[in-house]
């Protein structure tokens, strides 16, 4: 899930839920019989009889609310689409003047090669990595399991140097990278 999605999960849902919270103490209230005035009493239907017969006796009511509920579908719909959106980068531009030429590198190379040269190590049981954020200034992120027997500052420099090895064929001096190291049971 990329950062601009978690950001639209927590705007959306706080709008819901402040949304439902509204409902639920006007209902609540309405219940308990407080304000029969503006809320109505809590004995009577919700919709009085001068509701129900405009409801109907107006087809656009009827329409209006249809267009509502397919608005809210549709909405529901982008929210679950948005949830599968990631910030993996496609591909790595390794000539950042175009007027030179367009050189890109796949990412996917990229973070293999990085697997591959750290799976040389006695160190290391598993490796994962990806490329986050734009193709001009990527991220990396990775997550090492190290074997249950392994010298932690030797798997540290290992890392260390795929890492440099890997800034190099980027040809970049600046890679943010968010390493997770794990211990092997």
């Amino acid at each position: 899930m990329s950062d601009r999605t978690a950001r639209g999960n927590r705007i959306g849902l706080t709008i819901v839920g402040l949304a439902l919270i509204a409902a639920a103490v006007v209902a609540l209230a309405r219940g308990l019989g407080l304000w029969p005035g503006l809320l109505g009493d809590a004995a009577d239907p919700v919709t009085n009889q001068r509701v129900r017969a405009f409801a109907a006796d107006h087809l656009w009511f009827w329409l209006a609310l249809l267009a509502v509920a397919i608005l809210i579908a549709l909405l529901a719909l982008r929210w679950l689409i948005a949830q599968t959106r990631t910030e993996s980068i496609g591909a790595i531009r390794l000539e950042p003047d175009s007027r030179h030429g367009r050189t890109t590198l796949p990412a996917a190379t990229l973070t293999a090669a990085l697997r591959n040269d750290l799976e040389e190590s006695p160190y290391l049981r598993r490796t994962r990595a990806t490329l986050n954020g734009h193709p001009a200034r990527p991220r990396l992120a990775m997550a090492v399991t190290l074997e249950p027997d392994a010298d932690p500052a030797a798997a540290e420099q290992r890392v260390r140097e795929a890492l440099a090895r890997l800034r190099q064929a980027m040809e970049t001096d600046h890679l943010t990278t968010i390493i997770e190291i794990r211990s092997a049971r």
